[in-house]
């Protein structure tokens, strides 16, 4: 109306209107005066409820932001994690130890690369036990299981027959069960068994050198005295009246000659068995002289004890290619074992058995007493580090186990003979291809 009285004035009609909707506004004002009063509770309580859902819908748009955040530190820590443990993995897969990680009920978690490739039956996600059964009743699961029960660590040393490895393990208990490093130790064994067997061996000598002692001086001073005997009788046949003829000289010579020859075989059998020759380079040797000066270096144990010894060798056995002195403590163990069988046993008849001869191409030495022989049960064992059948103070069981290593290294063989029911052991050693110069060696030799 006011606008349209800006463009045609009609004032009295505004003032009408104006005046009806004054007395129309009336009867409206006192209508919702009495009406207001019963409704106002509701309308508090609306607004009331308006204003709560606004509250909630406030705290949960906070909420929601709140866990967004939270998802999104979540989801950077998750993934920081995942680096670290990249990174662990990769440190882990580096070095050279075996990293197996097992989980309370056995079953294999985690394996680092070292142990994928060192441990043919490794399975993530298997039973540990079924992955190595060979590990089931021995000291490694008692071991294991008493990391897994008591939460302590333990550390050892265990053989794994299935991969023939030697490894040295510890076990650590975690929050998922239990964690065992472990690396092999093989050769550290094979150096340190071999050290061992070494100096047990070198105690060995020496106790044979000490069994000998009291017969070695009476095989060299028989020597001495003949040749002292011998070279008095020709200086006093020399100062007489009657000089000796020249045949006399010659077969004193010859006596003196063969005594002193006598007396260094058996110093060169005895420096032989005191000393180290597995470094020494392989030269053509006479097994037959080799053997003699082992007769030789025990002879006087053999005639106190009333030991016949019987010998019996091929003149024709060419030079073989060895270490003299390795080959010489061999055949001079096989005497001292031979010799230990009969003193032990006390048989009726005592006697020891050394043959010589020429076989398919190599030259075989075998050793036989008469002693009780040699039980099956034991039979398969003889060969090995320390195991022997000999009494207390007797014997190590280095002997045999070094004795057939050395035949070894000479690409023979030391067995133990089936065909007789005495003890006999047999040293096989092949013999070089022949040629004119190592025949003429073993002309000369002999």
């Amino acid at each position: 109306m006011e606008v349209l009285n800006l463009c045609w004035p009609r004032y009295h009609v505004a003032a009408a209107i104006r005046i009806a909707c004054a007395l129309v506004s009336v009867p409206t004002a006192i209508f919702f005066a009495r009406a207001t009063p019963p409704i106002a509770p509701d309308i508090r309580n609306f607004l009331e409820v308006l204003a709560s859902a606004q509250q909630q819908r406030d705290d949960a748009r906070g909420a929601l932001d709140a866990s967004e955040t939270l998802a999104m530190e979540r989801k950077q820590a998750a993934k920081e994690l995942a680096t670290v443990n990249k990174q662990l993995h990769s440190v882990m897969d580096s070095i050279s130890e075996c990293i197996l990680q097992i989980g309370h009920d056995w079953r294999i978690i985690y394996g680092n690369r070292q142990a994928i490739i060192t441990l043919p039956d490794f399975c993530v996600g298997a039973d540990f036990w079924s992955c190595f059964p060979a590990l089931r009743d021995s000291l490694a699961e008692r071991r294991l299981q008493t990391v897994m029960t008591t939460r302590s660590e333990e550390k050892y040393d265990n053989y794994y027959e299935p991969y023939n490895l030697w490894h040295r393990v510890y076990a650590f208990p975690t929050d998922d069960g239990i964690s065992i490093f472990f690396f092999d130790i093989t050769e550290e064994k094979k150096l340190n068994e071999s050290l061992t067997a070494e100096r047990l061996l070198k105690e060995r000598h020496i106790e044979s050198l000490s069994h000998m002692a009291g017969g070695l001086a009476h095989e060299i001073s028989n020597p001495l005295g003949i040749i002292h005997a011998r070279a008095s009788n020709l200086q006093e046949a020399a100062e007489g009246e009657n000089p000796p003829s020249a045949n006399d000289v010659r077969l004193a010579c010859i006596n003196i000659v063969r005594t002193s020859d006598r007396a260094i075989r058996i110093l060169r059998g005895l420096r032989g068995l005191s000393r180290e020759a597995s470094k020494d380079p392989m030269f053509l040797a006479d097994i037959l002289l080799i053997c003699d000066e082992c007769i030789e270096l025990q002879q006087s144990r053999f005639d106190r004890h009333n030991i016949e010894m019987r010998i019996s060798v091929n003149p024709n056995i060419p030079l073989l290619l060895c270490r003299e002195v390795q080959i010489g403590q061999v055949v001079s163990n096989l005497l001292n074992n031979a010799f230990d069988a009969i003193v032990q046993s006390s048989p009726e008849e005592c006697w020891i058995s050394l043959v010589v001869e020429q076989k398919d191409g190599h030259a075989v030495i075998s050793v036989t007493d008469s002693g009780p022989g040699i039980s099956h049960s034991v039979r398969d064992h003889l060969m090995e580090p320390f195991f022997t059948t000999k009494g207390i103070r007797l014997g190590m069981g280095v002997g045999l186990s070094l004795s057939r290593a050395i035949a070894i290294d000479h690409g023979g063989a030391l067995v133990l003979s089936e065909d007789t029911q005495c003890t006999c052991f047999q040293l096989i050693l092949p013999i070089p291809a022949q040629n004119e110069e190592s025949t003429r060696q073993m002309q000369e030799a002999r």
